[in-house]
């Protein structure tokens, strides 16, 4: 229980992020109207508000003036909010198991082109890959934040955010800044994701872990960009279930559909297809979603 809150509370996980060398947004927790604005006076307009303990894109906003920040302050709940300076960017992520020393058994780079936040808040589609394969700077960042947080015997999904641009007082277009961590595997269907991604079973890895400390099979050679396409129903699609299955027909691995408790996050319906590199896989996206 002592070692709760640095995982729960995402103000309190700055510290680890910036332990192992990584920057993180610069924050306050919400209190009133003045502290706010002296807040922003500093990091400027827009700037975004989530709860401190909280679950994905709940009850996340995007703030851009006086009048939608006195909203937010009438009508919000009792949860503890932090609020953080906006960042331009798309989410990456590092996601794993890591033994009982914290070394990172087993690992993944997740690609998230458009942020869950403005998935839910704009009703964007949602499209995200992951690979075995990642650059060896990011590879090392990841393993730096495991150690950080004294992540042992379990698995991970750690997020950061590649900016867009070039922003004072936090770094330059391209640089990584840290997000969040969640001490689980990711959500939905992604653990299918990650199995597919590596050729093998991502489930037997956990095991291996939990019970031997280690991984009792190699990895196969080959291996594959896994991506998962999503589909809200109040859109309109070019092609038709039956297009997508016709062109894809060798790549498609699975489809479905997702609880409405997490469809305003995910999508509707899922389309999972594996391919041999990442161009071949955001065109099969832009297939899927393409509209009407």
């Amino acid at each position: 229980p002592n070692e709760m809150d640095k995982i729960k509370y995402k103000s309190k996980m700055k510290k680890y992020f910036e332990l192992a060398n990584v920057k993180t947004a610069r924050y306050i927790l919400v209190d009133n109207f003045d502290q706010c604005k002296k807040f922003i006076d500093e990091v400027h307009y827009p700037v975004f508000v989530k709860p401190d303990n909280g679950v994905g894109a709940s009850h996340s906003y995007k703030i851009s003036n006086d009048d939608e920040l006195i909203n937010f302050l009438n009508n919000k709940d009792d949860n503890i909010y932090i609020m953080e300076e906006y960042i331009d960017g798309y989410i990456i992520s590092f996601d794993g198991i890591a033994d009982d020393n914290s070394n990172v058994v087993l690992s993944f780079n997740e690609t998230f082109p458009t942020p869950i936040a403005e998935v839910k808040n704009r009703n964007e589609d949602v499209y995200y890959y992951a690979s075995t394969k990642m650059d060896e700077d990011f590879y090392q960042l990841g393993c730096r934040v495991v150690k950080s947080f004294n992540i042992k015997k379990r698995c991970f999904h750690i997020e950061f955010f590649v900016l867009n641009e070039d922003k004072d007082g936090l770094g330059n277009k391209g640089d990584i800044v840290g997000l969040e961590v969640n001490m689980r595997c990711p959500g939905g269907d992604t653990p299918e994701l990650l199995s597919l991604a590596m050729n093998g079973s991502f489930y037997d890895a956990y095991a291996d872990v939990i019970k031997d400390n280690h991984l009792n099979f190699a990895l196969n050679n080959e291996q594959y960009i896994a991506i998962s396409a999503n589909r809200k129903h109040i859109f309109n699609y070019a092609n038709s279930v039956e297009d997508i299955y016709k062109k894809y027909q060798n790549n498609i691995v699975s489809r479905g559909y997702y609880s409405k408790e997490i469809s305003d996050c995910m999508g509707d319906e899922y389309f999972i297809a594996k391919f041999i590199n990442k161009e071949e896989a955001i065109e099969f996206a832009n297939f899927v979603l393409n509209k009407n």
